[in-house]
């Protein structure tokens, strides 16, 4: 830190104080809303966690900044704005992993959670009755599919719409999936056909998706377990092929040097 000057400092701490400034001003922009759809897709309630999610993005630049500008003992370099630009974003990152991770979490479970609630349905119960039960009991207390049915069945116990709830619940996720569950059950309340029926098409494409989801993921392992085969298997393919290969062929240039001489 002894390369760095006292008005470097100062100016680095104008700079965190304006974007703080900028950040509070913004805070009704387009951004802010983004961020509250990327939060909810996360399973987070924007309103809590607003606050923590903009410290931490303004405390990771500052110290991102200062580091790598004590490391390379200049503020006028491009490492530390990219540094500083980085530490801004660490959160937004955070959030897409957590919203990655949910949604395949809910995914994974999809085609379960519909088969017990066309069980339930099959029982006697009401789509809602059912719906409420698969949130409680049908899955582990936590799972973030269980929340979005506990947030749907406590809507409809409050008196929306079953439509709406269930069109909430893909909005708020935003997972096509879901979506397309939604606008299923939505349209067969709309024209009477039986729920029983479009739940289990519903089950039986999300079991195939599931297939083609795993199918995927072990063509990705194996193309990734190529990797280090073809690191090891390259040098010791030249040396036990291309290798002798070449030394004839040197020996046969050298034999045809010597006749030719």
């Amino acid at each position: 830190m002894s390369g760095i000057g006292t008005i470097d400092i100062v100016l680095a701490g104008v700079l965190v104080i304006a974007v703080t400034i900028l950040v509070v001003l913004g805070r009704g922009s387009q951004r802010a809303g983004s961020f509250a759809s990327l939060a909810r897709q996360a399973g987070l309630d924007p309103d809590r966690i607003r606050a923590p999610y903009w410290i931490a993005k303004i405390v990771f630049a500052a110290l991102l900044l200062l580091v790598v500008a004590a490391w390379t003992r200049s503020f006028a370099n491009a490492f530390v704005f990219g540094a500083a630009v980085l530490g801004f974003f660490l959160a937004d990152l955070w959030l897409l992993q957590r919203r990655r991770a949910r949604r395949a979490r809910i995914l994974h479970s999809l085609s379960f959670f519909l088969d017990l609630l066309v069980s339930l349905l099959h029982s006697g119960l009401s789509l809602d009755e059912a719906f409420r039960r698969c949130g409680e009991r049908g899955l582990p207390a936590g799972h973030p599919l269980a929340d979005e049915a506990r947030l749907v069945s406590g809507e409809i116990a409050a008196g929306q719409d079953r439509s709406q709830a269930f069109a909430a619940l893909a909005t708020r996720t935003k997972i096509a999936d879901l979506h397309a569950f939604a606008s299923a059950l939505a349209l067969g309340s709309r024209l009477g056909f039986p729920l029983t029926d479009i739940l289990s098409t519903q089950a039986e494409i999300q079991r195939e998706r599931r297939v083609e989801r795993g199918r995927k993921r072990i063509d990705r392992a194996m193309v990734m377990a190529l990797v280090p085969v073809l690191l090891c298997g390259l040098p010791l393919f030249f040396v036990v092929v291309v290798l002798p290969v070449l030394l004839e062929v040197f020996k046969t240039l050298n034999l045809v040097r010597l006749v030719g001489g």
